[in-house]
Parts: C-alpha cells; structure tokens; sequence
C-alpha cells in the first residue's frame, strides 16, 4: 500500500463520517470496510518525522455528533478489562462505538493536518504512532462491535 492509498483509506473514513451513505444499514456496511482499510494501511505506515508542528485538535463534541447522527442506533457494548490476563475471570467493562469513531476520527484529522501542511513524513508517523497508542484499541474494539451487529 502507497502513501497515496492510505490517505485515501484516511479521507474515506472522515467522508462517511461527514456525508455518509443512503442509509443506516449503508453506513454500517461502508463503516467495516473503512476500518478494514484503516487497519491494513497501519501495517505500511512508515516514515520518520518530518516537521515540528502541532496539529490543531478537531471539536470531540461535533465528531461525537456526526458519528450520532451517521450511525443511530450504537452505542454501548461490553468489552473485558484483560484479554490476557485473569482468563475465564476477567470483569467487563462498557465499551463507546460513538466514542471509538469520534476518537479514531479525532486523530485521522490531525493526519491529514500534517499531509495537507506538506509533512508527509509526519502524517504516516502520526498515523502509525496513534494506531499503536490509541485509535488502534478503538478500532479493533469497533470493529468487534460492528461484526456483532452486522452478522449475529
């Protein structure tokens, strides 16, 4: 995957949060194959920094809104406190979809902060980072959401 593929991936996941589709059961399904996309362009995300800027941080509260209105219905969902720890023990915890696609989407807009500002070095470094340190989690946990919804 090029540079150009996962940003692609990148303004694909924030259109669908902006313009969305026809519908719920459209967005949904257009929502698994983003995250997919998402979760594969991690794995060619490789660059070293190459700007010292900061990024603004976009608005959580409108994010949180946009992902209310694109997809109505989620919400929360259970999610263990360890994967791989206290194993057949482990207590729940409530997991946000609304809060993992304004968090996910949150720091792709800083992404394309530094790719819009000529860092290209910096946006697939920041891509990268986030995933391993953040959004990542969101994602995967999202996308466990969004398989329970869409085929149980």
């Amino acid at each position: 995957m090029e540079s150009q593929e996962i940003r692609i991936a990148i303004e694909e996941f924030i259109h669908l949060l902006e313009e969305g589709k026809n519908d719920k059961q459209a967005n949904a399904r257009a929502l698994e194959i983003c995250l997919n996309r998402l979760a594969l362009a991690y794995h060619y995300a490789d660059a070293e920094l190459d700007c010292e800027t900061d990024a603004p941080s976009e608005n959580y509260d409108r994010l949180r809104q946009l992902a209310s209105t694109r997809f109505p219905g989620f919400g929360y969902y259970n999610e263990p406190v360890s994967l791989t720890e206290d194993l057949g023990t482990s207590g729940l915890m409530a997991g946000d979809a609304l809060d993992d696609i304004a968090d996910i989407a949150g720091e792709l807009y800083e992404v394309l902060w530094y790719w819009n500002n000529h860092c290209e070095g910096t946006a697939l470094w920041q891509f990268r980072w986030g995933y391993e340190n953040h959004w990542g989690a969101h994602l995967r946990s999202l996308q466990r959401y969004l398989y329970e919804l869409l085929y149980r």
